[in-house]
């Protein structure tokens, strides 16, 4: 009856993208988003560092769009848009502990998660909430099988969220929204 678009991707020539991606990740200043300094909202009430809605994506958007832009077009020509515009990039990094709550990005069409430092045997990856239950009432989950070098897209407005890392190994990634309208 209803379906939710999914679309995954392992990302080609991984090892150069992902070292480009690192490059622009090692010049965000993540200690400022330590939570002892930040205000609690809605937006930020989690423990994971970020950059997010700092206005550092406007400095390297366009080179996560040139090293992805294989992956994007992909995506593109499968989500049969005919237009779409990537909006605001963010990194997260996830230290043991760290999580994020459940949230969605609004409905702007798609958001991304990119994993950049992801070890499959130690990470839980993004774990996504069905906007319905099952006839039982209970609340359906959804857990892609993901690695590090997978990027995937999903409508924004679906609610998704990050356990907490258990692993002494940090778990990075990449998240933006695609934006289907002008």
């Amino acid at each position: 009856m209803f379906s939710i678009p999914f679309y995954q991707y392992e990302i080609k020539n991984w090892q150069e993208k992902k070292q480009k991606l690192l490059e622009i990740c090692s010049t965000i200043d993540f200690k400022n988003q330590d939570i002892g300094n930040r205000k609690l909202n809605s937006y930020n009430a989690d423990n994971l560092y970020t950059d997010y809605r700092s206005g550092n994506h406007n400095l390297y958007r366009d080179d996560v769009i040139s090293t992805l832009k294989d992956e994007l077009h992909n995506f593109k020509k499968d989500a049969k848009l005919d237009f779409m515009r990537v909006g605001e990039v963010w990194f997260q990094q996830y230290y043991k502990t760290q999580f994020h709550q459940p949230h969605n990005h609004g409905n702007c069409g798609y958001s991304s998660v990119t994993y950049i430092k992801f070890n499959k045997d130690k990470h839980v990856p993004t774990i996504f909430i069905a906007p319905f239950t099952d006839p039982r009432g209970d609340i359906i989950n959804f857990v892609p099988k993901v690695d590090e070098g997978h990027i995937i897209f999903f409508p924004s407005m679906i609610t998704h969220y990050v356990q907490p890392n258990k692993s002494n190994d940090i778990r990075i990634i990449l998240s933006f929204n695609v934006n289907l309208c002008n």
